[in-house]
């Protein structure tokens, strides 16, 4: 069964087409590369298949369609812990969960009569945290932390004594609690060591769901892919084979499309001969005939067009002295986790 199916589809910025035409369809439980230079759109396709109208042409999509995609500037709930926050996809099991923390940390200075009644409560959040299936929850939450490089004994931490990065992999791990029909991951390697990278490749492996995977990392492109998408100069390809194979597939189309090209250039110019040759002779007849064919025909765009990538000069002006950087007693943390202290570094020209 298609999950996507896309036809026609095209996304405008201004009076720029980053892809137009675009012909597509998603079956069930297939892995997609998306490649492309930066800026040619994948993020724009990315919010089209999340449900952005704004564009050409129409996206189809299955009734019911569950998508998970990273957040971009992911939030978590207040005073919450590493797990609780992984756990907060579910946010009614995140609820029990920081209620039965709440309970516990009560429980350490209440008084007896206090104890009895704080039990009985307890009590009662873990039944609703068990019928939801709260602990087989919690069990999959460690699995996936300590799959992306959280071990356990950090998973009590609080959020916020975590650094950027650190943020960044629990709302990676929060994602994978979710059980979607689709993955839309953008850079889904960027913040994991090669530990992590292989727990999410056999993750990926493991799940049922299809997946659309953008991705600089070419190893993890062909493990996980049997099919590649390319947006590149306004237009859209697809390829039936992941990345390495899709890329000779890509070098093959460009050959033969410049075939095609230089042919018709050869052809133009033969006819363009002709016509300046006998238009105003006797056989102007034959030569008006072949100049309005010309007109009409379809021209070719030279097949290996892209946008040029911007001009640096980064030259140096004056000549710098013989040390760049001076680092003395350099420190640095996040609340009260020190990550490194008293670096004492120099770092000469060259």
């Amino acid at each position: 069964m298609s999950l996507l199916a896309a036809a026609g589809l095209g996304k405008q910025y201004g009076a720029r087409f980053l892809f137009r035409e675009a012909e597509f369809t998603l079956a069930e439980g297939v892995r997609v590369g998306l490649i492309g230079a930066n800026g040619t759109g994948k993020t724009s396709l990315f919010r089209i298949i999340q449900g952005d109208d704004d564009h050409e042409g129409t996206m189809s999509r299955k009734r019911g369609l569950r998508i998970a995609a990273l957040e971009q500037d992911p939030t978590f709930p207040a005073d919450c812990t590493v797990r609780e926050a992984v756990v907060s996809s579910d946010p009614e099991l995140a609820d029990l969960e920081h209620q039965m923390r709440d309970i516990h940390h009560k429980l350490e200075h209440a008084k007896a009569e206090e104890s009895e009644k704080l039990l009985t409560k307890l009590a009662d959040v873990e039944t609703r945290f068990e019928s939801r299936g709260g602990y087989e929850v919690e069990h999959r939450a460690d699995k996936i932390l300590e799959g992306i490089g959280f071990p356990a004994e950090r998973h009590d931490e609080l959020m916020e004594k975590l650094s950027g990065g650190e943020r960044g992999r629990v709302a990676f791990a929060r994602l994978l609690m979710m059980e979607p029909d689709l993955w839309l991951l953008d850079e889904p390697t960027n913040h994991l060591d090669i530990d992590g990278i292989l727990f999410l490749e056999q993750f990926l492996v493991d799940s049922k769901a299809s997946a659309i995977l953008v991705s600089h990392d070419r190893t993890f492109l062909d493990r996980l892919s049997s099919e590649t998408w390319e947006i590149e100069a306004g237009k859209f390809f697809r390829y039936p084979a992941a990345y390495t194979r899709a890329k000779e597939l890509r070098d093959e189309r460009i050959k033969a499309a410049r075939r095609e090209y230089d042919n018709q250039a050869a052809f133009i110019d033969k006819e363009a001969e002709y016509i300046r040759r006998y238009g105003a002779g006797q056989r102007a007849k034959q030569a008006a005939g072949r100049k309005k064919r010309l007109d009409r025909l379809d021209r070719l765009s030279r097949p290996d067009e892209r946008a040029r990538a911007m001009d640096l000069d980064l030259s140096a002006g004056e000549s710098p002295g013989s040390m760049i950087l001076k680092l003395r007693d350099l420190c640095g943390g996040y609340g009260e986790r020190v990550l490194f202290k008293d670096v004492k570094r120099d770092v000469e020209r060259g």
